[in-house]
């Protein structure tokens, strides 16, 4: 018997707290009542699927309480190969001042990435605590009801991405110490993979962290080589984390893997996750891969789109003009072959100008 599908969430860089899903499941519920989709209108979204928040920001708030001492920590464990660029992104962002005001919202984002990216105990703390969580979700639901047909997802955003990347590449491998076991690929496959303002590319690791390597792609169940029966990536051209080195597999099954590319701006803030929701390509799509095709009926989808306005009403032409200014700017910082402190600077100028 099949009970409500288990949607993981994954959120960004920034400050999180365990409030933070609530924007993104208040906002599916109001594109429900929007858009009148006849098979889910007069219902809560949170009804039909069981939500498990993941927050992992509180490894990064207490690192950059202490950002002396932790940065210094960086460089030393930094391997001969990237202790450069390590160098070169402490460096850079200690020419930030995160008590400003004016910077702080910039600061956080910058220094989520650059922990990330270059402390591995955080980074392997980090992972720890979301695989923990949803292998002891998975776990226990198996426990509650041994028959249940697990219909499991994911929605990772932004920094999100890549830290969904490197805990499944853990799990299928068996690599991660407090794993539990049955979640070879062979034997256990996500139902649907979501990935919001993918930066798995743009923030690349090498070997089979790489954002094409590894299992973390789509095939059919029992494949001992992937790991989801469907994949999806969506991407704001309007995102300057988007569209800089855009995640774009070269050989996956395109059955099985789709990119939906969107452009509406109804919020400076193109990145963030809820104004990506907001689009009925994004939000149909996750709904018929949670609830079953049908859910949306074909008819419904086009009518949505074609009513969906593409420039938001509190957007004005001045607001355009300065969003195309700064992605341009944000890009061009980031650059066509980006290092660290170039995803730094792109980062900092983004959000120095968007606040929450």
């Amino acid at each position: 018997m099949a009970s409500r599908p288990l949607v993981f969430l994954i959120h960004g860089m920034g400050k999180h707290d365990g409030t933070w899903a609530e924007g993104f499941v208040s906002t599916l519920d109001k594109c429900i009542v929007k858009h009148k989709y006849r098979n889910l209108v007069g219902r809560k979204i949170s009804e039909l699927v069981e939500f498990v928040p993941i927050v992992y920001d509180n490894y990064f708030e207490d690192t950059t309480a202490a950002w002396k001492k932790n940065s210094a920590a960086i460089l030393e464990q930094a391997s001969p190969a990237e202790k450069e660029i390590f160098e070169s992104a402490v460096d850079w962002a200690a020419g930030l001042d995160p008590q400003s005001k004016a910077e702080e919202f910039a600061w956080t984002h910058a220094v989520d990435v650059l922990l990330w990216r270059a402390h591995p105990l955080i980074r392997n703390a980090v992972k720890t605590q979301v695989a923990d969580r949803i292998t002891g979700s998975i776990v226990k639901r198996l426990k509650d009801n041994p028959a249940d047909l697990l219909n499991t997802s994911i929605v990772s955003h932004s920094l999100g991405t890549s830290v969904c990347k490197h805990v499944l590449e853990d799990l299928s491998r068996g690599g991660w110490s407090m794993g539990r076991t049955g979640f070879d690929p062979t034997f256990f496959h996500f139902t649907s993979l979501h990935t919001v303002a993918n930066i798995c590319a743009l923030l690349d690791f090498p070997g089979y962290y790489g954002a094409y390597a590894g299992f973390v792609k789509p095939g059919p169940s029992g494949d001992p080589d992937s790991y989801c029966k469907y994949f999806a990536c969506y991407a704001n051209q309007f995102d300057p984390f988007a569209v800089v080195r855009p995640f774009e597999p070269p050989q996956w099954n395109h059955d099985m893997f789709d990119v939906k590319r969107v452009n509406h701006v109804h919020d400076l803030n193109v990145h963030a996750l809820e104004h990506y929701a907001l689009h009925p390509l994004v939000h149909i799509t996750m709904f018929r891969s949670w609830l079953g095709y049908h859910t949306v009926p074909a008819e419904e989808e086009i009518t949505a789109i074609s009513n969906f306005a593409t420039i938001g009403p509190k957007i004005t032409k001045a607001a355009q003009n300065r969003l195309k200014e700064l992605v341009s700017r944000s890009s061009g910082a980031i650059g066509s072959t980006p290092d660290l402190v170039d995803v730094l600077k792109g980062i900092t100028l983004f959000y120095r100008e968007v606040k929450p």
